[in-house]
């Protein structure tokens, strides 16, 4: 059997700080997970969207098809590279047995992820009740063909919180999507004033019959709505970027699909239909931009509001603004086109069939162009730099992000020392996807209940009832980098780390341990038949429970992780 000289862990006062929550500021991949580009060369990166008259991705092209213009001067393309989303094809694993799981991956993905967003915050909660099922409409229809697409769920209410994290599994979305439990149902914000809500404010003014008194009246409300729609601007722009800086994580393209009744903001003020935004908010919201340009974030703004009646009736209003009566809805879905277009993703409004929206935003996000270039303009004077991409092809309609702020050096990334010693640790916060660069099993089971005040894993502080759970893996020797000497003996190292989190994403408990592996010509024989194999322990509370394994190799830089949801119902 392979000996395991076992080093010293960290504790989960670190691993809380990098890992919980939204807390990680700035990580990036590990090694082999995507490019680097260092900030002491400014390269502007695009994705660029190609679609044609029947809005269906275009392929085949090449960089000599692109042209780019920055604030009016010529750029040279230096990088270029197609993205097709490629084809799906589901992977039959054999049965396995009870409490053993796998990252074998079951169905090949896309290079794009897909974010969710279901805002109650801008959303009135009948236009909600109407949202949900056209979003499980979307998914009963992905599980009946199978996209590849990857994507996580997030609610956007009093706060961002995540429901599912990335999965190309529909089933596991449908079911996190019909949980009542993580809040995904119509829920009213007090901040959210109601069409009722409006017009009783309005009629108690109306019978005030003194006119300084009804001139009071109107002017307190107005005071009141426009506090409340400044608490939107700011709880909006606080979960954009919380959002941004959790995929940060992720290396490609990043498609937000943000599916509100209202969208009360622009990234970029710029281009803003709105006019130039409040003082207080001009911070908050060009930070907001910078994030959402380094992360390579798409918005893809989807209307919550329902349709009825007369506009219904009118099938050639699909995507065409509203006009003649519905200046109001008319004005909301320019700010929708604007925000599409800045951020390089595509609006959609006019049209009760969320479902296929949904379908068209995932299938464009993931068949996309990159392009990178070097601008001749290279001063960090934190302006706006505008930026057009023409096709040789005048037929075809290409989305991508129309600028930037040149100061992309106030959000650099972590260094390089940090991404090597913390490389498996990002790849552990809730809602990741699992990563199969290193195959493994584990068995899952309870052992005995912790009574003796003894703790297996890094927080010694848990208190309760507690359950102990033992892990067993078998690491695909295959995929490590062993040093092979003279003696014929193989070496490496890696490390194994596993997390508990509650359904919120709570950090529970942790740990994490590096192995030296020593394996002699007859051990290496037997691993390469059954499997590298180590056993570790953790202590959870009672109830569900998710756990996340993952394997890192040292040698090489590739990690291998899985999340396992225990002591509940999934």
């Amino acid at each position: 059997m392979a000996q395991l000289g076992l080093a010293v862990g960290t504790g989960l006062g670190l691993l809380m700080a990098v890992v919980a929550g939204f807390e990680a500021q700035g990580q990036v991949p590990g090694p082999g997970q995507g490019p680097v580009i260092k900030s002491e060369v400014q390269i502007v990166l695009l994705d660029v969207v190609v679609t044609d008259g029947n809005r269906q991705p275009v392929t085949g092209l090449r960089k000599d098809d692109f042209q780019v213009v920055e604030d009016g001067r010529p750029q040279t393309i230096s990088f270029f590279e197609e993205h097709t989303g490629g084809t799906v094809s589901a992977v039959a694993l054999p049965p396995a047995p009870p409490g053993v799981y796998t990252n074998y991956p079951k169905i090949k993905t896309t290079d794009s992820i897909n974010v969710l967003l279901l805002d109650s915050l801008n959303t009135q909660a009948a236009d909600q009740t109407y949202v949900r099922p056209q979003m499980v409409k979307y998914l009963q229809a992905a599980l009946a063909a199978p996209t590849g697409a990857r994507v996580a769920i997030f609610t956007l209410g009093s706060k961002l919180r995540m429901v599912q994290g990335f999965t190309a599994d529909p089933a596991g979305l449908l079911m996190a999507l019909t949980d009542p439990k993580p809040g995904t149902e119509a829920k009213f914000e007090s901040q959210l004033a109601s069409p009722s809500r409006k017009h009783s404010e309005q009629l108690a003014c109306s019978t005030i019959r003194a006119p300084i008194g009804k001139v009071a009246c109107e002017e307190f409300l107005a005071e009141d709505e426009g506090a409340r729609s400044g608490d939107h601007v700011v709880m909006t722009l606080q979960a954009f970027q919380a959002l941004a800086r959790y995929l940060a994580q992720f290396p490609g393209r990043k498609n937000v699909m943000w599916v509100s009744g209202s969208f009360p903001l622009s990234f970029f003020p710029e281009t803003n239909p709105r006019g130039v935004p409040r003082k207080e908010y001009r911070s908050e919201i060009r930070q907001t931009a910078d994030l959402l340009t380094a992360d390579q974030v798409a918005v893809y703004p989807i209307s919550g509001t329902g349709l009825t009646g007369e506009e219904n009736t009118q099938s050639d209003n699909y995507g065409r603004p509203i006009h003649d009566g519905y200046s109001d809805r008319a004005f909301e879905q320019i700010a929708m086109e604007t925000l599409a277009r800045d951020t390089g993703g595509r609006a959609f409004y006019n049209t009760n069939d969320l479902a296929n929206a949904m379908t068209e935003a995932v299938n464009s996000g993931s068949h996309y162009y990159t392009l990178t270039y070097t601008p001749a303009n290279m001063k960090m004077d934190g302006k706006y730099r505008r930026i057009e991409v023409k096709g040789i092809n005048g037929s075809y309609k290409l989305a991508y992000r129309r600028g930037y702020y040149a100061e992309n050096a106030k959000f650099a990334r972590a260094g390089d020392d940090q991404r090597k010693s913390d490389a498996l640790v990002p790849l552990m916060a809730f809602g990741m996807p699992d990563f199969e660069q290193i195959l493994f099993k584990v068995q899952l089971a309870k052992v005995k209940p912790v009574s003796d005040g003894s703790r297996a894993g890094s927080n010694t502080e848990l208190r309760g009832p507690l359950v102990r759970y033992s892990l067993d893996f078998a690491i695909s020797v295959q995929d490590l980098r062993l040093e092979n000497s003279v003696d014929g003996v193989r070496h490496g190292n890696i490390e194994v780390m596993v997390v508990a989190y509650d359904r919120d994403g709570t950090l529970l408990n942790a740990f994490r341990k590096t192995s030296e592996i020593v394996l002699d010509p007859k051990a290496y024989l037997e691993v390469m038949q059954v499997g590298l194999q180590t056993h570790r322990e953790i202590d959870a509370p009672e109830g569900e429970a998710l756990l996340r394994t993952g394997i890192y190799d040292l040698s090489s830089g590739k990690a291998g992780t899985l999340g396992t949801w225990v002591g509940g119902q999934r």
